[in-house]
């Protein structure tokens, strides 16, 4: 149970760390629009044209942060199967590897989901914080 615990916790403060990152780096963006944004709201630009790309931009931030970490998973764990079944025979002989044919397409949807929900969550409630439209 414990670990159970543990292991969410860590999930859980990971999670609320890349929101905080996504937060921060739209506030920065806002705060250097500012006068961008005044002459939009003086045009007459509507609430949805402000607050698109701060959106997009952290949907954007929340994809790539996606994108990394799978190349480097499906390259360190086919890289690491081959190795691990040349140089370990017994392994191989006990464990069965799942091939990343049957086991990546799951995290490229799961990863893909998470990176963009973590991104425009982010993205819209620093939005809210900051601009007050």
């Amino acid at each position: 149970l414990k670990q159970i615990i543990r292991h969410h916790s860590y999930q859980a403060t990971s999670c609320s760390q890349r929101v905080f990152l996504i937060s921060n780096t739209v506030a920065i963006g806002i705060s250097v629009r500012k006068e961008e944004i005044s002459i939009m709201r003086l045009i007459g630009a509507t609430n949805f044209m402000i607050r698109a790309p701060f959106i997009v931009e952290g949907v954007m931030i929340g994809l790539i942060g996606a994108l990394i970490p799978l190349a480097g998973t499906y390259f360190l764990y086919t890289k690491g199967i081959v190795y691990l079944s040349e140089r370990f025979h017994v392994l191989s002989n006990l464990f069965y590897f799942v091939p990343v044919g049957e086991i990546y397409p799951l995290l490229i949807g799961a990863a893909l989901i998470l990176g963009v929900g973590i991104g425009f969550f982010g993205s819209f409630f620093t939005i809210r914080k900051y601009m007050k439209v």
